[in-house]
């Protein structure tokens, strides 16, 4: 008897690149972020599964010192803090990909399994699919299913594969991820698969894709949900490297169909790809969260690895209306209050230069600005406004250009405000027409994140830090700007056991 099937599922894939200006620090350092300490390399995150309340995440890692390819297993019960239950080779970790999501039935198990799916690097072989499935638990040994899965009416090389479940229509879905193309599938059984049609030309792009994410997102102010397609590319980005973009569509006669063929960005940074995600409770209200890998895209030219990867601060993501269309909100997700060491609130202040806060602050730091926007349009009001910190020998500087209208995260030498805007900018264009601008900003050993206007607008910029930032302080340029409200939470590490 085949039970109805209930899946949450994630995924990421082939996550290379390194840091973008030096080796990274000392792994006796902890660090807000999920992330492997040497000599682990993260090379693939294969999923997030939500079970029973707790979240699973899967990944591939690689042991420098002995050069072997290991599946890892690490739970959590609030995205942040994480403990390392297994890692295992039973699962042939020479394939090109994987993809692990849960189901109340698979095959003859009666109980509830774990089910991964994975395909070889052959251009011969790769659309015969493995089967390998796990029962749910610490430790899982996995077992490979006796049949192989045939995807032979895919013309294409399989680049990555997304098993969802259609909850309208009561059964299965596949879409396979070709370089130009998207394949998809159904099935009430999980082995015996249906091709339904292909993505085609419904949307536009001019670089080949490397990772996929199908998720069903709820708009805001409304009890409707639409399906959101995630696709990452290691060129295209606003920033011109890689980036993850998003299309809001429905599905018609079993084939994914776009509202637009043109792409929105996940991030606009473009140091941010391969999302994934699981539903959670938060409130008793259900949230979907996300995860991506921050990697120097600039150097994703090979399937090689080239450095090691960090995951982002997990988001909460929704769709909201603006302009007659409906775009994609990453928030910060709020879990992060609870890792608070300290807070400080600064009173209400006109910042016109530079205005130091403080001289010396300990990372994981998270800061969060108003500012009064009413005299936006007025001689005087600032040009060019934020906060600055330097780290070694370099300013960073994340705020707002008022003329050119965009948010963003850059790098310039330390004292020379006339370069604040530097050669190194990652920006997202915005035209602001509110009173109040937000911003949040998490600053942690290897990444930046800048989220503005309720996470309407998300940056991700990759970097190396050191445990203290210098010379904390707003800055308003070629006029003033008030800045109304100001919290500023110094964090504790979360914990990562491997």
């Amino acid at each position: 008897m085949i039970h109805k099937p209930i899946i949450i599922l994630i995924v990421l894939s082939f996550l290379l690149g390194g840091c973008s200006d030096s080796t990274k620090n000392d792994s006796s350092e902890s660090e807000l972020h999920f992330s492997l300490e040497k000599p682990y390399k993260l090379e693939k995150t294969l999923d997030l599964v939500n079970l029973k309340g707790s979240y699973h995440l899967f990944y591939k890692y690689l042991n420098t010192r002995n050069q072997q390819m290991r599946l890892g297993h690490s739970i959590s019960d609030d995205l942040l803090n994480w403990d390392k239950t297994s890692d295992t080779s039973d699962l042939n970790l020479d394939k090109k990909g994987a993809h692990v999501f849960n189901t109340q039935s698979f095959a003859e198990m009666e109980e509830s399994a774990l089910v991964s799916y994975h395909f070889k690097k052959s251009t011969q072989n790769q659309r015969n699919i493995r089967v390998y499935t796990s029962k749910t638990g610490e430790n899982s040994e996995w077992k490979r299913y006796p049949e192989v899965l045939n995807l032979s009416e895919s013309p294409e090389k399989i680049v990555d594969l997304k098993v969802f479940a259609h909850p309208k229509k009561g059964h299965w879905r596949l879409a396979v991820l070709t370089a130009w193309n998207i394949w998809f599938y159904k099935t009430n059984d999980l082995l015996n698969w249906e091709l339904t049609g292909s993505l085609n030309d419904r949307i536009t792009t001019t670089h080949s894709w490397l990772d996929i994410e199908l998720k069903q997102l709820k708009i805001e102010n409304s009890e409707s949900k639409k399906w959101v397609l995630f696709l990452s590319s290691k060129k295209g980005s606003p920033n011109q490297n890689g980036g993850a973009s998003y299309y809001v569509g429905n599905f018609q006669d079993g084939v994914f169909e776009p509202e637009d063929e043109n792409s929105g960005w996940m991030d606009y940074g473009s140091d941010q790809t391969a999302p994934v995600m699981a539903k959670g409770i938060v409130e008793d209200k259900k949230v979907m969260f996300s995860f991506g890998t921050i990697t120097n895209t600039s150097r994703l030219e090979s399937d090689s690895i080239q450095g090691d990867n960090t995951l982002i601060f997990p988001r909460e993501l929704s769709l909201f209306h603006q302009y007659n269309h409906l775009f994609l909100r990453s928030r910060p997700h709020d879990l992060h209050d609870t890792l608070s060491i300290n807070q400080k609130t600064p009173d209400p202040s006109k910042i016109e230069g530079e205005t130091l806060f403080s001289k010396e602050n300990d990372i994981p730091l998270k800061i969060e600005l108003t500012f009064d926007m009413n005299n936006r349009k007025y001689l005087g009001f600032a040009e060019i406004f934020g906060i600055q910190f330097n780290n070694k020998s370099t300013a960073f500087n994340i705020g707002y250009h008022n003329d050119n209208r965009y948010f963003f995260i850059s790098k310039s030498p330390i004292g020379d405000r006339k370069q604040r805007l530097g050669n190194d900018i990652s920006f997202a264009r915005y035209i602001f027409t509110g009173k109040e601008m937000n911003l949040q900003v998490i600053i942690d050993k290897h990444s930046i994140e800048l989220f503005a206007l309720d996470g309407a607008v998300s940056i991700t910029k990759k970097c190396n830090l050191t445990k203290e930032i210098d010379k904390l302080r707003f800055f308003a340029d070629q006029g003033s700007i008030t800045l109304k409200r100001t919290k500023i939470n110094s964090l504790k590490s979360a914990e990562h056991a491997y």
